[in-house]
């Protein structure tokens, strides 16, 4: 009879926390909702129109860089308008070039005079300017990856000092796969050595296109 009268009474009590807990999400979900509102409400006043890429001007001749901003409610935009420079906060206007500044592929821009990153994360992202780069040398590599003289960089793990430079390819339409002498590549995660790509597939040795083609039918 006690134990029958303990259980129903722990039962009852997780019932209760469990309302509580939908009722906790439920008022989370509408504060958000509300925050999403109150920022597209803002946004609209500030009339932000599209210069070019990602930048964007308003009305108080603020530049910003447009950056998606995703909520358990729903997705709306925001808007970068500072950038760290020299260990401070610099409006964007007074840096970026606008007649110059370009997206030259992954998520890396640049004008006259920077190279830029958009580092995209839950609830926005950094855009910043990238000074781990070499300037003169830099370019693209594929969908995910970029490359100077000095190293090699994934667009998530910055550089990547454990990939052999002169050997590592990766090609457009590949997404985050790539491949050096020592094996394949998913980000900045060695996933297969040689020896492994010539067990699991038959073959010595594949592209890193038909590699990205292959994994991805598998799942």
């Amino acid at each position: 009879m006690f134990t029958a009268f303990i259980y129903f009474f722990f039962s009852c009590k997780t019932k209760e926390v469990e309302v509580l807990e939908e009722d906790i999400e439920t008022n989370r979900e509408k504060k958000i909702a509300t925050i999403v509102s109150r920022l597209d409400s803002i946004h609209r006043e500030l009339d932000w129109r599209k210069l070019k890429h990602n930048l964007y001007t308003n009305k108080n001749k603020e530049i910003g860089f447009q950056i998606p901003y995703a909520t358990e409610v729903g997705v709306t935009v925001s808007y970068i308008t500072h950038i760290a420079f020299e260990e401070k906060e610099i409006s964007l206007h007074k840096i970026i070039d606008t007649v110059t500044f370009t997206h030259i592929g992954s998520t890396f821009y640049k004008d006259k005079n920077h190279i830029y990153h958009y580092y995209d994360m839950a609830y926005g992202g950094k855009f910043y300017i990238y000074n781990k780069a070499d300037y003169s040398s830099f370019k693209v590599l594929g969908d995910n990856y970029a490359k100077d003289k000095n190293y090699i960089f994934g667009e998530r793990a910055g550089i990547l000092n454990h990939v052999d430079y002169k050997t590592f390819r990766t090609t457009k339409g590949s997404g985050p796969y790539a491949k050096d002498k020592n094996g394949y590549y998913f980000w900045d995660e060695l996933i297969y050595t040689n020896k492994e790509i010539e067990n699991v597939f038959g073959k010595k040795s594949i592209s890193v296109k038909e590699l990205s083609n292959l994994l991805r039918n598998n799942n």
